[in-house]
Order: C-alpha cells, then sequence, then structure tokens
C-alpha cells in the first residue's frame, strides 16, 4: 500500500526532471511552460509552478512551490506539492543523450492521500502517469515530429543522490478518522541510483522506488511510536477516543508501509 502514497510522487518528480532537461536551455519561463503543460498532460490533473529558475553556469535548476491539484471527485484542492525543488546537473553533460543528475533535494514535500467511493487519488494519478509514460514510448503515438518524444525515447538519465527532506503525509480516509490526519515522516535519502549507461525514466522509476521502499520502511519502523503519537494528539479527541483511534491508525499504517 505504501506505493500508492509516494509512487505517483516520484513518477512525477521523473517526469519533472525530463521537462527540465528538455528546456534547459530556454528561457526559465519557456522551461516553466514546459514543466505546466506536459506535467499536466502527464498525470491528467493541473499542475502549477510557483516560478523556475535555470543557472547554466552553475548548473543548476530550482523549481518553487510544485503543485499537483487532485483529480476530480476528491475534496483536497491538491495532491501532491512540494516547497521547493532543486536540480543539481553535470555541466559536462549537458547536451547529450546522457544526463548526469548529481543531486535532487525536495524540500517540505506534502502528499496527499484521499480515499472516496472506494478509490483513491494517488492511484489515478499513479494509472495515468504510466500510462502516458507507455504512450510517449511508443512508436507513432504522437506527431513524429514532436520534439519531447523524441528527447524522451533518446535521453538516459544518471541520479546519484535523492534527498526528500521534511516530508509530511496527509491522511484523509473516513475509514480512519472523520477529519484529515497530518503526519510528520523522517527525512528520506537514496544513494547510488546510477549505471555507467544510464537509465530509461521507466527503468530509473522502479529503481528509484525499490531503494525508497527499503529506506522507508526502515524509518517508518523506527519512528512509528513517535509518529502514532503525534497523529493521535492531532485528533484532539477525549483519551479513550484517542487510544481506539490510535489502535486503528497503527493497524493502517503497518499495512501502507509494507
Amino acid at each position: 500500500m505504501f506505493k500508492k502514497i509516494i509512487l505517483g510522487f516520484i513518477i512525477f518528480l521523473i517526469f519533472i526532471m525530463g521537462f527540465t532537461v528538455y528546456g534547459i536551455y530556454q528561457l526559465d519561463s519557456l522551461v516553466k511552460q514546459a514543466i505546466q503543460g506536459y506535467g499536466s498532460e502527464a498525470v491528467a490533473s493541473k499542475v502549477t509552478v510557483g516560478d523556475v529558475n535555470v543557472n547554466l553556469k552553475e548548473a543548476k535548476v530550482l523549481i518553487r512551490d510544485l503543485q499537483v491539484a487532485n483529480p476530480e471527485g476528491f475534496t483536497q484542492a491538491q495532491a501532491l506539492k512540494a516547497k521547493q525543488v532543486e536540480i543539481f546537473l553535470d555541466k559536462d553533460k549537458l547536451g547529450t543523450d546522457l544526463i548526469m543528475v548529481r543531486r535532487v533535494m525536495v524540500t517540505q514535500p506534502v502528499i496527499v492521500y484521499e480515499y472516496q467511493n472506494k478509490k483513491d487519488n494517488l492511484s489515478i494519478l499513479q494509472k495515468n502517469a504510466e500510462a502516458y509514460a507507455q504512450r510517449i514510448q511508443k512508436d507513432g503515438s504522437a506527431t513524429p515530429g514532436d520534439p519531447k518524444v523524441a528527447k524522451t525515447q533518446s535521453t538516459r538519465l544518471i541520479i546519484q543522490s535523492v534527498e526528500i527532506q521534511k516530508p509530511e503525509l496527509v491522511l484523509q480516509d473516513t475509514r480512519l478518522a472523520d477529519k484529515p490526519v497530518q503526519i510528520d515522516l523522517p527525512d528520506i535519502r537514496l544513494k547510488q541510483l546510477d549505471s555507467e549507461k544510464g537509465l530509461s525514466a521507466a527503468q530509473l522509476s522502479a529503481q528509484l522506488m525499490e531503494s525508497l521502499f527499503t529506506e522507508s520502511r526502515r524509518s517508518i519502523s523506527h519512528h512509528a511510536p513517535t509518529v502514532l503519537f503525534e497523529a493521535g494528539e492531532k485528533l484532539k479527541e477525549a483519551e479513550s477516543q484517542i487510544k481506539s483511534q490510535g489502535d486503528r491508525l497503527l493497524k493502517e499504517l503497518q499495512g501502507l508501509f509494507r
């Protein structure tokens, strides 16, 4: 179940890196348009960016206030958002078909898991992103001269490090509680996500997910008592109700992170 919580965020992050690399030699405003346009197309939901700053001298891209709207039918406005995404590139690899991403740092991402009418928001975004990835990788699936398709097919990525700082999970599921529960998760750090020949977006997604699940399960297991206590406090209910609700939350959380 934890895949449902985080997969959409990771796949979307890889799309963002791809769109950024595609437009890195263009004006900041055009990179912003590419992220918002292609990102919205990828997840079939509105994607917005506060601003983008491309610094070719430092081989660095800064994306602020990245937000992904919830699909229709859900109450929360946003499904995914990050205060800041920093992408550090290898200068020597710019303009080639093998892009070296030295580090990706995501600051204060908020991931909203909302369950309504026997479906959840992140599963919908995940399926949309996967369908989009498959579509643009198929020959003839888009206009032959479409530059984003050609670039996606030819460019391979190497990511040496991913840091997710101060992630927050918002659970809105009436099976758990009557109101949303905010849970602060431990930082997640992934390293050595590289290959000499580079990886396609699909391959990189799989490798990122495998590493992320392993590290996340380890972190959550270590922090589970604190996380559960904070969740119970935020419910602001009577002591007996907190204990009852906490027991149910614990069982659900254990299932989510398996």
